[in-house]
C-alpha cells in the first residue's frame, strides 16, 4: 500500500469503529460474546472466558487467571490489581482481532472486515489491546492504530 493508501485506509477503519463501539449494549454492563455467553480472545486464558455481569467481575477473573513468570511480571501484576480505580469504562461492540490480515483492501480502501469469532461486548480499550498482544507496540499496525483518531 501507498502511504495515501495506508491513510485512506486508517480513515475508514476509526469509521468502522466509531460505528462499531456506538452501539448500545443489549445486555447494559455486561461484558460477554455477541450471543451474551463466554467470550473469546486469543488474549484470556485458554482463549476463553466466562461471561461476566461487569467490568469488576470481568478484571478480577483476568487477575486470577494471570500468571507471573519473573520479578518484573511480579511487579506488573501488583500495578494491574490496582487498576480497577480506572474504572469504569465504556463496553462496547468490539471485533477482537482486527490484525492486519483481517482487514481486506482493494484500491487502497478497506472492502471488509474478517474473521468475526472473538466479537463482543468488551471494554473500549479491549480492541486496541488486542493488537499489542500479538504484536508489542512497536511493530507498524500497532503504531497506526494507535494513531486512529477518536481512539480511547
Amino acid at each position: 500500500l501507498s502511504p495515501d493508501e495506508l491513510h485512506t485506509i486508517m480513515q475508514e477503519l476509526a469509521e468502522i469503529l466509531d460505528c462499531m463501539q456506538s452501539y448500545s449494549n443489549p445486555w447494559g454492563t455486561r461484558i460477554c460474546g455477541v450471543d451474551r455467553k463466554d467470550i473469546y480472545s486469543g488474549h484470556v486464558p485458554d482463549w476463553h472466558i466466562n461471561a461476566c455481569n461487569d467490568e469488576c467481575s470481568f478484571y478480577a477473573t483476568l487477575l486470577q487467571a494471570a500468571q507471573a513468570q519473573d520479578e518484573e511480571g511480579r511487579a506488573m501484576l501488583e500495578k494491574a490489581k490496582k487498576m480497577p480505580t480506572l474504572f469504569p469504562h465504556d463496553i462496547v461492540f468490539t471485533h477482537g482481532d482486527l490484525w492486519y490480515h483481517n482487514i481486506m483492501a482493494d484500491q487502497g480502501h478497506i472492502s471488509s472486515i474478517v474473521d468475526w469469532e472473538w466479537v463482543g461486548w468488551l471494554p473500549e480499550y479491549w480492541e486496541y489491546t488486542s493488537i499489542l498482544w500479538w504484536t508489542g507496540i512497536q511493530m507498524p499496525w500497532a503504531l497506526q492504530l494507535a494513531s486512529l483518531p477518536g481512539d480511547k
